[in-house]
């Protein structure tokens, strides 16, 4: 997922493909995290348990026009106040190295984490694209996790560029252009 060291993260990922890579490799990657969690549940469910009540630190410290220093500590699985499962915060290249749990418990994390990953991963779980030029994927960042498959075949561009809209904003898009459009909510 996206911007994981925010606190309210964007719902919404726009994935706009500019330049594509010319060999093989450089799919787009697409897994549904809520899919893999239902499955940890059913299976493994002491590390369910353990991913939605481990806190973590996820952070972005760097500089791009300004500088910036943010960080966020959550559980990697995130549930509302009904206890459905809302949101998977899940970035291995912001997850800060330090873990909120108790040290007998440190390799349990890492294997539901890697078990996590796994289920992820698989291939009945994912989706596999090659995007063209011109082409956009939008994704549900609370619940779909994208990446790309290894590059091939010497070096050649791929140029993605992601965009980020909250899902109040495109309700409330919807329910205005209904309005609009004369379209009767039932």
């Amino acid at each position: 997922t996206d911007l994981t060291y925010y606190d309210y993260m964007p719902g919404t990922v726009f994935l706009h493909c500019i330049e594509q890579h010319q060999g093989d490799g450089g799919e787009t990657m697409l897994s549904d995290g809520f899919n893999a969690a239902r499955l940890l549940r059913k299976n493994h469910p002491e590390m369910y348990k353990l991913l939605s009540e481990t806190i973590t630190s996820f952070k972005d410290i760097g500089e791009d026009y300004t500088q910036f220093d943010k960080i966020t500590q959550l559980p990697f699985l995130i549930h509302d106040a009904r206890g459905e499962l809302s949101r998977i915060n899940w970035s291995h290249f912001a997850r800060d190295n330090h873990l909120d749990v108790d040290l007998e418990l440190v390799e349990d994390l890492y294997q539901a984490m890697r078990t996590f990953d796994d289920l992820m991963n698989n291939e009945e779980n994912h989706i596999r694209l090659k995007m063209l030029p011109g082409d956009m994927v939008t994704v549900k960042n609370h619940r779909v996790l994208h990446g790309r498959s290894e590059l091939q075949g010497g070096v050649s561009g791929r140029h993605l560029q992601c965009g980020y809209m909250d899902w109040d904003e495109i309700r409330s898009a919807v329910r205005v252009t209904r309005t609009k459009m004369g379209i009767v909510q039932e």
